[in-house]
């Protein structure tokens, strides 16, 4: 181990952040069960018309716009016909002409040896006859066979294995065969007696059978090719049609039309309130489960819960009045950049998660549709990857590429195997899903920063404004405080590699490193970094007292952040930087003025709270090892690693680390990269040697003070 004191640092805060947390929840919880419900269970666009199949139209209706649909009820007469086009395939089966040919010489070679056992009686032998496998014969017949010669048996052996071969050959199906064996006697020789004849039309008809089979996989397979070749029957209606005349009677055509118009007020069964209650409750159960478990600090700001959950319930509703009826539409809809917001406003496993269950309802306000459903998650997908861990704007652009490569993978890949679709329908899919990369990319570009203003979510656009050197509040800084200043770049620079290396937001810590020490600007010559005239004023201050104003620029900060409106984020970031910890330089001069007993320890202790996430952790540790480096003159590799561990084994001993979910890999790594960057800011420099004045052109100057530097 690299660390000692806790093992467990990363302890996560209690997850469900207490009753009101709980409380929040529920309310939540409960409110997306109801909006859901109402959204996908009920037409929230009223129609007008309320008959029904079999009614009797009262007046003329007449289409209040022009509206162009898909009748599936023609497109399905259409591709019934279709299929009825198509006829059953069979299958003809050589092998078993021959397979029938031996059984018949087998059996024959049989009743031979039985002819000319003379162990048997003649009923036995007609009994063992009549029981041979594969062969039925009457009494009568079994009897004329055992008292003909063996010439004449022969014959009648040689006739039925050439009869047998003969019919056999021809294409015979199962309901072809009362007719195939109708046809044996007019196959035998002419020069067969009566007897014979019979013989062998009983044998050939014993070992007859159907020659093809029906192939029920190929002739689906080509019923479903034709019934998929069908081109959707599309109707046109113009506006102030008459689509339904007075006094005609209701068909599901004129049903049909009135609902592409949305005329028509569907009613609300009972069956379809109750599959939608189950889906939606099971969906909201799972949310809340997730959310408790692995999403708790969601919990802490009701606006993220508001943003989720109106998000949701848009993208449903949208879902709910655009795809049914529609084939290509729903691959239009940009329903990834509801994944993209989510992933760039609040994280990507959230962004994940829902992403699976707009898919799940799509699918089904769809009709239960496992095409769309998987495009729906799969282009949400590769947007949530696409914004990974965004730092430029040019990453939207590559976004809606990335999306409309897999939307037109989905959709090819759903319909090579059946091809469902004719080769045209697939290509208006696959422009439809290259136009879904395009509006995803560009909605979520568009509006990611005014949702994040709206619901006070810090996004890239203002992080990176905020850490513009021009900005008022660094302008002041650099200003007033230059060591300060000097101080917090390099704690970004820490804290950036750091969080690089671990997986946390990069541009989030180098921001909040930049502005977390801002409050010094209040009192710059009080802090070390700023007093360059050598003057240091706490020489005349006792120690409490120059704890307390030290201590003062956390709650400085925040007035200066409140101020200058900071994002939360950033703010949130200012107090957590030290925690709870002392003031331990003035502590310990206190201490050894008054002794222990005689001072309290809280008059020395920043307010807190300690760091909750791994950002606030990240620059906390920056901080204390970027001060601790520096104060020291010595900076060889050894001595800053050995610095570097004592300052996060000092803040992990203190329980700095307890509420923010870092781990032991995590501060490891840490450490590396802290050494990595602090090793590029002291390196050792060469000292270069004096060179004569002429050499450098430099006149007035003593021989020997003349010095090469590098340029």
């Amino acid at each position: 181990m690299f660390f000692t004191s806790k093992e467990n640092v990363g302890s996560r805060r209690e997850a469900t952040g207490g009753w009101h947390h709980r409380a929040l929840l529920l309310a939540f919880s409960v409110s997306m069960a109801v909006a859901l419900t109402l959204v996908l269970a009920f037409q929230f666009l009223p129609g007008q018309v309320t008959l029904k199949v079999g009614d009797v139209s009262r007046q003329n209706i007449k289409a209040p716009k022009r509206v162009s649909y898909t009748s599936q009820i023609k497109t399905n007469e259409a591709r019934d016909q279709a299929l009825a086009s198509v006829a059953e395939v069979y299958e003809y089966d050589a092998a078993l002409v021959q397979q029938q040919k031996a059984k018949a010489l087998a059996v024959c070679n049989s009743i031979s040896l039985l002819r000319n056992d003379l162990s048997l009686s003649l009923d036995q032998k007609r009994d063992r006859l009549q029981r041979l496998p594969d062969l039925s014969l009457s009494s009568l017949s079994a009897l004329e066979i055992l008292f003909i010669n063996e010439p004449t048996w022969r014959e009648v052996i040689t006739d039925t294995v050439r009869v047998l071969d003969e019919i056999m050959r021809d294409k015979i199906r199962p309901s072809q065969l009362a007719e195939a064996k109708s046809r044996v006697r007019s196959r035998l020789s002419a020069n067969l007696t009566w007897v014979q004849s019979a013989l062998a039309d009983d044998l050939v008809r014993s070992f007859l059978r159907p020659t093809e089979y029906y192939n029920s996989q190929e002739t689906e397979r080509q019923r479903r090719i034709a019934a998929n070749n069908v081109e959707p029957v599309r109707f046109n209606i113009e506006k102030d049609e008459v689509v339904v005349r007075e006094g005609s009677v209701i068909t599901p055509l004129d049903i049909e039309r009135l609902e592409a118009l949305g005329l028509r007020q569907p009613a609300v069964r009972w069956e379809g309130l109750v599959s939608t209650s189950l889906l939606v409750g099971t969906l909201v159960l799972a949310l809340a489960f997730y959310l408790l478990r692995f999403q708790p600090q969601l919990l802490e700001d009701p606006r993220h819960l508001l943003l989720m959950g109106s998000s949701l319930a848009l993208v449903c509703l949208v879902a709910k009045v655009t795809i049914p009826g529609r084939s290509i539409w729903p691959y239009v809809l940009p329903f990834a950049s509801f994944s993209m917001l989510i992933a760039i406003l609040l994280n990507h496993q959230l962004a994940t998660f829902l992403t699976a269950v707009v898919a799940l309802i799509v699918g089904y306000v769809a009709g239960n549709s496992l095409a769309l459903a998987t495009f729906i998650f799969v282009s949400g997908m590769a947007g949530i990857l696409s914004v990974w861990r965004l730092q430029r704007m040019i990453s939207f652009l590559w976004a809606g590429l990335f999306i409309a490569a897999a939307n037109v993978g989905v959709i090819v890949a759903f319909w090579l195997p059946g091809q469902e679709y004719s080769l045209g329908t697939v290509l208006a899919l696959s422009a439809a899903g290259l136009a879904n990369g395009a509006l995803s990319a560009a909605l979520a570009l568009g509006s990611f920063s005014v949702l994040g203003n709206l619901f006070g979510i810090t996004t890239i656009l203002q992080l990176l404004e905020l850490a513009h050197p021009n900005q008022p509040l660094l302008r002041r800084l650099q200003l007033e405080a230059p060591g300060t200043y000097y101080h917090s770049i390099v704690v970004g620079n820490l804290a950036e590699q750091a969080a690089e290396a671990i997986g946390a937001d990069t541009l989030l810590v180098r921001v909040a490193s930049y502005y977390h020490d801002v409050g010094k600007v209040e009192r710059p010559y009080f802090f070390i970094e700023n007093q360059v005239d050598g003057v240091n004023v706490h020489d005349q201050l006792d120690p409490k007292t120059s704890a307390q104003v030290v201590i003062a620029h956390v709650t400085d900060g925040l007035a200066l952040a409140r101020k200058h409106k900071l994002p939360k984020r950033i703010a949130d970031l200012i107090p957590q930087h030290h925690g709870t910890r002392l003031a331990t330089y003035f502590y310990g001069q206190a201490v050894g003025q008054l002794g222990e007993d005689k001072v309290d320890p809280e008059d020395f202790r920043y307010p807190g709270p300690k760091p909750r996430t791994k950002e606030a952790a990240l620059i906390m540790l920056a901080d204390g090892v970027e001060a601790t480096v520096r104060s020291t003159p010595q900076h060889s590799p050894e001595k800053i690693d050995q610095l570097v561990r004592e300052a996060i084994n000092e803040k992990l001993a203190e329980g700095q680390l307890d509420e923010c979910d870092l781990t032991l890999r995590d501060l490891d790594t840490v450490r590396q990269s802290f050494v990595s960057v602090l090793l590029g800011v002291y390196h050792p420099r060469i000292e270069y040697p004096a060179l004569p004045k002429a050499a450098l052109g430099i006149k007035g100057l003593p021989e020997g003070q003349a010095k090469a530097g590098p340029s």
